[in-house]
């Protein structure tokens, strides 16, 4: 049995560049933001059709998937302004509780206003990294509790975590021409984000209750895999959500 809801957002493992220069940055963050609306709205009319209505806690339909991004992106965005505006501590949450508190708020929103509003969300996110100072982005802040650099906060947000949520969407409707095609897109945009941990895409143990369910579920794809290529991709899923644990 899945279990999308519990997923945790982490950033992922992995080195941080020590050199990096702050236009540079944002403009990635901006590019990252970007291709996350993209994703979206592609998903969405890849997937529209078929879409459905019904969800559980453990079993998100593509309006789950994106109110939690949708969330998740607008609390990123709160502390970013915040931290902007000179605040050196910023709210803290409780994971697990905001994961059901917007699950279960947003039962019955339409799969069209969540669109609507992942649009909205992640302009304001873009539109505050562009307005934010560069030497703000690759400031390490303590202000979010982490030693990482802030911009790395913000990919976090705005393009891993909503992306690996995309991803595993994709995956669990067996759409996987869209979810090749996606994962090659990104690819890039992760390299950038965790240079030196490449399966960064690929963790998916956290969408699962079980280590047994998770490898159930991806044996039972692996009969779909065509060509090379795919099969690299499958064995870096595999080594990455099954032998080594989550991110």
């Amino acid at each position: 049995m899945t279990a999308q809801g519990s997923y945790h957002r982490k950033l992922d493992r992995g080195p941080i560049p020590s050199r990096i220069e702050g236009p540079a940055v944002k403009a990635r963050l901006v590019d990252a933001i970007d291709s996350t609306r993209e994703a979206i709205i592609r998903v969405a009319d890849e997937t529209w059709a078929s879409a459905s209505d019904a969800s559980r806690w453990d079993d998100w339909n593509l309006r789950d998937v994106v109110c939690h991004i949708n969330a998740w992106t607008t609390f990123c965005c709160q502390r970013l302004r915040a931290i902007a505006a000179g605040a050196t501590t910023v709210e803290s949450v409780d994971v697990e509780r905001f994961n059901l508190d917007t699950y279960r708020s947003h039962r019955s929103t339409l799969l069209s206003r969540a669109l609507s509003e992942s649009t909205r969300v992640l302009d304001a996110l873009g539109d505050t990294v562009q307005h934010v100072s560069a030497s703000l982005l690759i400031r390490s802040d303590q202000a979010i509790g982490t030693l990482a650099p802030l911009w790395r906060y913000v990919a976090c947000d705005g393009f891993a975590h909503p992306t690996k949520h995309l991803l595993f969407h994709c995956l669990k409707g067996r759409r996987l021409s869209l979810f090749y095609s996606l994962q090659r897109e990104a690819s890039p945009r992760f390299r950038w984000y965790a240079p030196r941990d490449k399966r960064a895409p690929f963790r998916f143990r956290e969408f699962f209750s079980t280590r047994d369910d998770c490898t159930i579920f991806f044996e039972n794809l692996r009969p779909t895999i065509n060509t090379e290529a795919q099969r690299e991709i499958w064995e870096d899923i595999l080594l990455a959500s099954l032998r080594e644990g989550s991110a």
